[in-house]
């Protein structure tokens, strides 16, 4: 298949001019086998010198242009590359072609950790040692009278009435302080799984308005219990 064709067919007994002979050039359209009947480039091949046909638009004209900078046109990215801060490592950037970037942890010494400033405030986080902020963990005031250890560490709850206070989700080990303002009221009972070991069997029962701080601590699958202070008040 021709790849164009005229613009006029000519028919035997026809004159032919200038016009006409223009007009078949001019007139003339590119057929399909112009790209179909042209041996395919396999994919991979294609070389940085290579061209391509186009039309360019500010000349109205079929011109040559270097897949390379074709590539370029409009902004394309021709390289992407990755930033990270302070203890990340970065490998394989800027891919250029086809490639991985891979992000790694930085080597620290022992003892560091990734948290924010260790004064309170907000930023970016870094690794760093410990701070006496770090270890203050908020007390819990239960909705009811049972203290979920999954919870927290140091929990305080206000009796409002004779009440059985209760320990849930004990774990294997572990410590808390649980303090207790008994307004006139009283502790009739703990229950726990396991039960509390207290001393000589006896489950403190303070009296009166003042507050109770108590000691828990999970041992070996027991759990054992005692009035770490009695009759706290100003």
């Amino acid at each position: 298949m021709a790849d164009l064709q005229g613009g006029e067919t000519f028919l035997d007994g026809q004159s032919f001019n200038a016009a006409r002979a223009n007009n078949h050039v001019n007139g003339a359209d590119a057929q399909p086998g112009l790209i179909s009947d042209k041996g395919e480039v396999p994919e991979g091949s294609i070389a940085v010198g290579d061209y391509v046909l186009l039309l360019q638009t500010s000349t109205n004209a079929l011109k040559k242009a270097k897949v390379v900078a074709i590539n370029k046109t409009g902004g394309n990215v021709t390289s992407v590359g990755l930033a990270m801060p302070t203890g990340f490592t970065v490998a394989g950037s800027p891919v250029t072609g086809a490639g991985v970037i891979t992000v790694s942890f930085t080597n620290q010494s022992g003892d560091k950790f990734l948290a924010s400033p260790v004064d309170g405030s907000s930023g970016a986080p870094t690794f760093r040692n410990l701070g006496a902020r770090d270890l203050q963990i908020p007390y819990v005031v239960p909705p009811a009278f049972a203290f979920d250890w999954n919870n927290g560490v140091r929990f305080y709850k206000a009796l409002d009435n004779n009440r059985v206070l209760s320990m849930t989700n004990v774990p294997q080990s572990g410590e808390i302080l649980v303090a207790v303002t008994y307004n006139g009221f009283t502790i009739t009972d703990w229950t726990s799984t396991p039960a509390i070991r207290w001393p000589n069997g006896v489950i403190p029962v303070p009296s009166g308005s003042a507050t109770t701080v108590f000691r828990f601590a999970a041992i070996a699958g027991f759990l054992f219990g005692w009035a770490e202070a009695s009759a706290l008040h100003t």
